[in-house]
């Protein structure tokens, strides 16, 4: 019987690593014969350094956390240099691939292996799916509201914007779960890797609408990856 090999992927986040609250989720679908590095832009940096990563007015503000689960928000493109840094850190790995933990796209990364990224897999997805009814689009924070209305408008479908804190889940699910259950929405987008399987499973259950998670997406998806990397392995 031939011998499984191990592929060694990395994970990386905007936030700080280990995020074992994603990548314990995403190990049930990639498996023991896929050995995973995780890395976070916000690896080391203190308190200080990353007060200055927040936002101006004009920036597309992102919601992560970091190790003792305290969240942070910080600006989409003052981040870019330090995923850059934490993409190289597990290249130094010698990893097969990388996924990134967040659903927007970034403009001047430079990755020496593959980066996939879920943002076009949800968009494609969810084009697939929609059947010209309104598609829910779930995300963190009110002040990402303008940019996700511009994130998700190139799909020219009817969307429904709601804000809703993944931290804070109990006190505003009732709120979220009300509006879930219009007759109208047809696809319900969870569009942030903060968000659980749990969650995932108790909006499908209690609204019987597809519900499409970030983490399981971009996990079954980097299995394919792995899994056709291993046949022209063995070819």
């Amino acid at each position: 019987m031939k011998k499984v090999e191990t592929v060694k992927i990395g994970l990386v986040t905007i936030g700080q690593s280990p995020r074992e609250d994603i990548v314990s989720e995403m190990r049930l679908i990639l498996g023991n014969t896929i050995e995973i590095i995780q890395a976070g832009a916000l690896d080391g940096l203190a308190p200080k350094e990353i007060e200055r990563l927040r936002p101006n007015e004009s920036e597309i503000p992102l919601f992560t956390r970091l190790n003792d689960g305290a969240p942070v928000i910080i600006g989409k493109n003052n981040i870019v240099p330090f995923l850059n840094q934490a993409i190289a850190r597990l290249e130094q790995h010698e990893v097969t691939l990388i996924g990134l933990l967040c659903t927007e796209e970034f403009t001047g990364l430079t990755p020496h292996r593959l980066l996939v990224a879920s943002k076009t897999i949800l968009h494609n997805t969810v084009n697939k799916f929609h059947q010209n009814r309104t598609v829910a689009i779930i995300y963190p924070l009110e002040i990402q509201t303008k940019s996700m209305q511009k994130k998700w408008a190139p799909l020219g479908v009817q969307l429904l914007f709601i804000p809703f804190n993944p931290l804070d889940q109990e006190a505003e699910f009732d709120v979220l779960l009300a509006r879930c259950e219009s007759p109208d929405i047809s696809i319900i987008v969870l569009d942030c890797f903060g968000y659980s399987a749990g969650l995932a499973w108790d909006i499908l259950f209690l609204t019987g609408k597809p519900v499409l998670l970030p983490r399981t997406i971009l996990a079954y998806y980097l299995k394919l990856l792995v899994v056709n990397y291993n046949k022209k392995c063995d070819t």
